[in-house]
C-alpha cells in the first residue's frame, strides 16, 4: 500500500505489557508513538484477564486500540478452514466431527487442536509438532484457503473493516 503512512501491531502474551502508547515513557516501557505515531494495537482475546492494561490502552489509543472477542487471532479463521488444515497433518481421514464456529470463538486453538489429534491416536510427538513447530506451515495452509472476503467470519471482517477505516483515518 504505497504512499500510506501506518502500523498495525498484533501483540501476543505479556509482549503487550512492555508497551506505552500515551508519548514518552517515563518507566522502561517502549514508547510505540515515539517510533510509530499513527498506529493501531490489536491484542488477543484472552488478555482480557489484565483487566488493569487493557483499561490502561484503552484510555491511551481509544478507537485504536481491539481486543478481539476470540481467544486469538488463529480463531478468527473460518471453522471449515481450521478443520481442513488440521486433517492435512494428519495420515488418515479424520473421524473426529469437524470443529463447530462455537468452538473456535470459544476455545483456545491449540487446545482444540490437541484434543482432536488426541482423539485420533496422533502420536504425541505429532500433536507437539503440529502445536509448536509447525505454526508457519499452519498458517501458510489456512491463508491458501483463503481466497474472498466473503470467507471469513464476521469477527474477521469486524477487524479488517476496523483496520481500513484507520488507515484511511490516519492518511487523509
Amino acid at each position: 500500500m504505497e504512499d500510506l503512512h501506518f502500523a498495525l501491531m498484533m501483540a501476543g502474551g505479556s509482549s503487550i505489557e512492555h508497551l506505552t502508547f500515551a508519548g514518552k515513557s517515563d518507566d522502561e516501557r517502549l514508547s510505540v508513538t515515539s517510533i510509530a505515531p499513527h498506529s493501531m494495537v490489536v491484542v488477543d482475546g484472552d488478555v482480557a484477564t489484565k483487566a488493569e492494561l487493557c483499561s490502561r490502552l484503552a484510555a491511551e489509543l481509544g478507537d485504536r486500540f481491539q481486543m478481539l472477542s476470540v481467544p486469538s487471532v488463529e480463531n478468527l479463521l473460518p471453522a471449515d478452514i481450521i478443520w481442513d488444515v488440521v486433517c492435512s497433518f494428519e495420515d488418515k481421514p479424520s473421524s473426529a466431527p469437524p470443529f463447530t464456529a462455537d468452538d473456535c470463538a470459544t476455545s483456545k486453538l491449540s487446545e482444540l487442536i490437541h484434543k482432536t489429534l488426541e482423539s485420533q491416536g496422533s502420536r504425541e510427538g505429532k500433536i507437539k509438532h503440529l502445536r509448536h513447530r509447525n505454526k508457519v506451515a499452519f498458517a501458510e495452509r489456512a491463508v491458501a484457503r483463503l481466497k474472498t472476503y466473503e470467507q471469513l467470519t464476521q469477527p474477521a471482517k469486524d477487524l479488517v473493516d476496523k483496520m481500513v477505516s484507520f488507515i484511511s483515518k490516519a492518511n487523509p
